[in-house]
């Protein structure tokens, strides 16, 4: 196989789009530095490998033929992915509860503050209520003196 034939799928024509960089029009393979890139996990791997050596995924046309014909699912990828599931799917819940719980935190402490802020309004309330009836009370004692002063 020529440095212009494509690993993957033996088209003829590689493009190449930026310096050490080739594409393959046909099977869209990307080929960096003389590696083939896996479209699975974008990895480099060796040319002529039939499958990736960090995830499983076939790496020609004809790995993945063979691997659709023998194990009679599509994707390796996919395949982990699934057995994974459970365990994202877990790791997601936990990080979610705990988002919730720094949440309720942040609530709580909130509503906490607000109670507080209401007593203190409330006491500053009754503080202005007692000086203004003692200011009145002082002003109708003084309007009291003058009036007896004035009549006297």
């Amino acid at each position: 196989m020529s440095a212009d034939t494509c690993p993957n799928c033996s088209e003829p024509q590689l493009i190449g789009t930026r310096p050490g960089v080739l594409e393959c029009n046909y099977c869209h393979a990307t080929i960096i530095n003389g590696q083939l890139i896996c479209p699975a996990c974008k990895r480099a791997n060796q040319v002529g490998l039939e499958h990736c050596s960090t995830c499983g995924e076939p790496l020609t046309v004809i790995g993945a033929v063979i691997t659709r014909q023998t194990s009679g699912s599509g994707s390796q990828r996919l395949e982990q992915l699934k057995q994974q599931a459970g365990t994202m799917k877990a790791k997601a819940e936990e990080h979610s509860r705990v988002r919730m719980d720094h949440f309720t935190a942040i609530d709580q402490r909130r509503i906490q503050a607000e109670k507080e802020a209401a007593t203190r309004q409330e006491l500053r309330d009754q503080s202005i209520m007692k000086y203004t009836a003692i200011g009145v009370g002082v002003f109708l004692l003084l309007v009291a003196i003058i009036s007896l002063i004035i009549i006297l």
